[in-house]
């Protein structure tokens, strides 16, 4: 996943974990980016 939209995508068609790309250079903000994004629904 490299975009919040991808997660949140793939939360809407089911899946239940994402592994976000390897180029996270802030984990803690990004995480939660990701995470909102996908508990939001």
């Amino acid at each position: 996943m490299h975009t919040l939209v991808h997660a949140a995508a793939a939360r809407d068609a089911g899946a239940r974990a994402v592994v976000v790309g390897t180029a996270i250079t802030h984990p803690t903000t990004i995480t939660t980016w990701f995470r909102e994004a996908v508990t939001a629904r």
